[in-house]
């Protein structure tokens, strides 16, 4: 069986693992660590040894003597790379630093850069992200193999197959029983308590057994899930909306650095013949493309056939995000929704964590082909913008968590003022990140943060109650608890608005939200 839980092989997983292994003795769930897949990697021991390792390897395992190898070639990430319907990428991208460079195979000039910005110290790199990312699909495609072979022996004499060989009702049922009646004192031999954990870091004990549902402005995440989607207002032009767009539609060109020489892994896996255009991976032509649809015809087929997947992605991220706009999140709010409300630091696009998916590419961006998906999206606000109100569909454990932010609010954001108007904010803060005021609360003598559970009462708390009840759960993860009461819910699940806003320091202070958490 493939693990229900599974972690990374780095430093800190020994601690975490003990944690799954509690949750292994205790519940029979499976369980499982990746290794760093390393054990068989021909070691680089020179730059002219490297040259006879097949590419895949070469500088993933360096010796203590050729570290600096491994450190030199850990990254193949070019900012931009020139196209012909895109004759000036500093029009779309002005910060974006290029250098002209003449390949010894040609004689036309190509403008590219080399994202040293984002490439940390710490980042692993392409060649550990390929490394790891085949040992994990060989441990998916191995289960699979095993169960296709459990299949094929087991049918032998004409279906159907044993009952017990692949219904599995019965042994999930063995799990959620198990987990349901794990009380959070009970102590495994090896494993730190789940109830102690979560109540040293600020949390409700009864986190340990209940089934959390949450939903955030973080990237990457499926749209449906976002904050905006439950905003609790029939008004839809009070739901906020990312004023960040994407600079340039359809595909990138092709990064030929990442490719694997002589081997096309897309035909490996398929075990089909993919014929190449003119007899080349190139996105060269003798026809220059001049739109989004000359590039598509222009592609090698292997690449067609991730276009019209991505294209196909799209389209069912359009159709989810306009159904997910379920009535019970437009409905007239007790308390209504105030108005002012933006969206700060999400990237653009369709941020989804999907490779097909195409995210960032804003006009700050000095190297848009890095594509990567995290940002820390949040709606934020002040007193002006009154009641953020969301509804909290399918509660049924009495159990609410924000987690949330304070800002200060700066005379200014890169020469634009970021004023107040009587409506809310002017703007959105995007181009520099307000100075975070969770280590030091506002200090206003009025201050107050307010929340109310369904139109209930509201619960006030000033800085020192706000400090006592804002917990540190993690680096940059602060929240607090709005609702733990187990009795809240007394028949069944149902849909629970929950209002947030501050008071006291009128413009002095920005309030955000980033995560919820319900159950």
């Amino acid at each position: 069986k493939i693990p229900h839980l599974m972690i990374g092989g780095n430093s800190n997983g020994a601690g975490l693992f003990e944690l799954l292994r509690w949750f292994h003795t205790q519940a029979d769930v499976p369980v499982a660590q990746l290794g760093t897949a390393q054990y068989s990697v021909p070691v680089t021991e020179s730059e002219e040894q490297a040259q006879t390792l097949p590419k895949v390897f070469r500088y993933v395992n360096c010796t203590d003597t050729a570290h600096e190898l491994c450190t030199q070639n850990k990254h193949c990430t070019q900012c931009w790379v020139d196209r012909p319907d895109i004759p000036d990428a500093k029009v779309l991208f002005p910060q974006m630093e290029t250098s002209a460079t003449t390949t010894p195979t040609d004689t036309t000039t190509t403008t590219t850069t080399v994202a040293e910005g984002a490439q940390r110290w710490w980042y692993p790199g392409w060649r550990q992200h390929s490394l790891l990312g085949r040992n994990l699909a060989f441990a998916i495609l191995d289960a699979m193999q095993d169960g296709v072979e459990m299949w094929s022996s087991g049918t032998m004499g004409g279906p159907p197959l044993d009952d017990d060989e692949w219904h599995i009702g019965s042994y999930y049922d063995n799990i959620r029983a198990k987990l349901d009646v794990l009380l959070p004192s009970q102590e495994g031999d090896d494993a730190k308590r789940c109830g102690e954990f979560m109540t040293s870091v600020g949390l409700p004990s009864r986190i340990c057994h209940v089934s959390m549902q949450g939903a955030t402005q973080h990237t990457p995440r499926p749209n449906a899930t976002s904050l905006t989607h439950l905003l609790a207002t029939p008004d839809t032009t009070l739901i906020p909306t990312n004023p960040k767009t994407v600079a340039y539609p359809g595909p990138d060109v092709h990064n030929q650095c990442l490719d694997i020489h002589n081997v096309d892994v897309v035909q490996v896996v398929s075990m089909r013949h993919r014929r190449h255009l003119k007899g080349s991976s190139s996105w060269e032509a003798e026809i220059p493309p001049q739109n989004e649809e000359d590039l598509y015809q222009l592609m090698p087929p292997r690449f067609q056939s991730i276009h019209e997947a991505r294209r196909a992605n799209e389209e069912r991220e359009r159709m989810a995000s306009s159904s997910s706009e379920q009535p019970h999140s437009r409905q007239l709010a007790a308390t209504p929704l105030g108005k002012g409300w933006a969206i700060h630091a999400e990237k653009p696009g369709s941020c989804n964590g999907e490779y097909l998916s195409i995210c960032g590419r804003e006009s700050t961006d000095s190297c848009p082909l890095l594509g990567y998906h995290d940002s820390r999206g949040e709606i934020i606000g002040n007193e002006a913008c009154d009641w953020l109100v969301l509804d909290l569909p399918n509660v049924k454990e009495g159990m609410v968590i924000a987690k949330i932010a304070f800002y200060n609010t700066p005379e200014t954001l890169s020469g634009r003022r970021r004023g107040l108007r009587n409506e809310g904010l002017d703007e959105a803060p995007q181009e520099e990140e307000p100075r975070r005021l969770n280590a030091a609360l506002p200090t206003n003598a009025d201050f107050a943060f307010e929340f109310s559970i369904d139109g209930g009462a509201i619960t006030s708390w000033n800085k020192d109650q706000l400090a006592a009840n804002l917990k540190m759960v993690h680096k940059r993860v602060e929240t607090v608890t709005l609702l733990d009461d187990a009795s809240f819910v007394t028949a069944e699940a149902k849909t629970v608005q929950v209002a947030m806003r501050v008071k006291g320091c009128s413009g002095s202070c920005m309030f955000a939200l980033s995560h919820i958490y319900w159950a």
